[in-house]
């Protein structure tokens, strides 16, 4: 069986596209930049962030911040805007605790970030109260928000916006009285605070945002306009996974069904270089079913460099695939170097694999889906282990047809 869990391993020969990615992130003169990883549910756009990282880690360690930001995650309970900025600022604290100018200055931005906090409740707050009857702690932290506005905020104003936004500082009250201006001056400074502690850092910043396409449509826009803030700022890249269709989907019901032209207009202001997920022929789906069936005999027998030896095997062959034929089962299982019983049951792995690959290619259920590949697998090996319990004779082709 195989967990439905992102790989850190390149099993379906996303080292091109990935390889690209990281090309454009290491030249200096392409940032900053925003790269979308575009691709439909279950292909691996994950994956394909989770080896970004891991080459960039590997050949660049000390140039880099690396932050990963899952939008699905703050659904619910934040500002998407507000919650991307305070992530960024802190995993920037952790590296300059020893630096007090730096530190005063994430510290700087983190308060700039909750009074857009609290100024964009008290935005929604009004809207909200104009067609709601006027009772209970909501309304209380709204009203609080408008007395911290004009500089009046007490402790029972702080004690009802703490309730609210269960941000955990005791110095709600001082923030509330300090000056604050409209939302367009707040930005502004925050904007220019983040930029002067970017220079003052010296190092190149990516931000890797998943799970953008699982959200609704307020916070998918929440956040793809988060990115104006850096996308002109100094050192900064962005990387985002997402079904491109779910993002029109967002787009088109936040700004009232707008046409796909300006949707199109809206998303190449925000994504200036998408990657397109390679669509999975029959071929790449035939040498992750090798690796996949190989993979669990490894958890047995801890044949890591050999899984190694056939995964960099596999990849080179479909990189040649337009003057190679494909790596015969033969050819796999020497690649593996195993002998015994292992080699007979890898020998009847492969060559199921080897049958069932054309039909998970093409059927347009599955149409070479990495994750369904994967379900694929398991419903037939459930089924398998079921017939062996009752000792009845099974063709395992005839078995991914039923499922299918």
């Amino acid at each position: 069986m195989w967990s439905d869990i992102e790989s850190k391993q390149d099993f379906l020969n996303y080292s091109e596209a990935y390889e690209i990615v990281v090309n454009v992130l290491s030249n200096p003169q392409m940032l900053p930049i925003s790269i979308g990883i575009f691709g439909s549910w279950g292909t691996g756009k994950s994956t394909i962030l989770n080896l970004i990282e891991q080459r960039l880690k590997a050949e660049n360690k000390e140039d880099y911040i690396l932050i990963k930001f899952d939008a699905w995650l703050y659904q619910g309970f934040d500002d998407a805007r507000a919650a991307l900025i305070e992530v960024v600022t802190l995993e920037i604290a952790k590296l300059v605790e020893g630096n007090k100018t730096l530190l005063d200055k994430t510290k700087t931005i983190t308060r700039r970030v909750n009074k857009l906090r609290l100024l964009a409740m008290a935005a929604e707050g009004a809207s909200w109260i104009a067609g709601v009857p006027t009772f209970g702690a909501a309304y209380k932290a709204v009203e609080a928000i408008g007395d911290g506005i004009k500089g009046k905020a007490d402790s029972e104003d702080g004690e009802a916006i703490s309730k609210i936004i269960k941000d955990g500082q005791s110095g709600l009250k001082e923030l509330l009285n300090e000056e604050m201006t409209s939302a367009p001056k707040e930005i502004a400074a925050l904007k220019t605070e983040f930029a002067d502690l970017l220079v003052g850092f010296n190092k190149k910043i990516v931000i890797f945002v998943d799970n953008l396409d699982r959200c609704l449509p307020k916070q998918t826009i929440q956040t793809l306009e988060s990115l104006r803030l850096f996308l002109f700022m100094p050192n900064t890249a962005f990387v985002i996974a997402a079904d491109e269709d779910m993002v029109r989907h967002a787009v088109k019901e936040h700004f009232n069904g707008i046409d796909e032209k300006h949707i199109t207009d809206y998303l190449d202001k925000l994504i200036q270089f998408p990657v397109k997920v390679p669509k999975i022929s029959t071929r790449e789906v035939r040498a992750y079913l090798f690796l996949l069936y190989a993979s669990i005999h490894e958890i047995y027998g801890g044949q890591e460099t050999k899984i190694e030896n056939l995964r960099a095997g596999l990849e080179n062959n479909l990189r040649l695939s337009w003057k190679e034929d494909p790596i015969s089962v033969e050819k796999a299982l020497l690649l593996l170097d195993l002998d015994g019983p292992k080699t007979l049951n890898l020998l009847n792995d492969f060559t199921i694999a080897d049958r069932i690959a054309p039909l998970l290619a093409s059927s347009k259920s599955v149409e070479g889906n990495p994750r369904i590949v994967k379900r694929m697998l398991n419903v037939i090996s459930m089924r398998n282990m079921i017939a062996k319990a009752r000792q009845m004779p099974i063709d395992l082709k005839l078995i991914a047809k039923m499922a299918l």
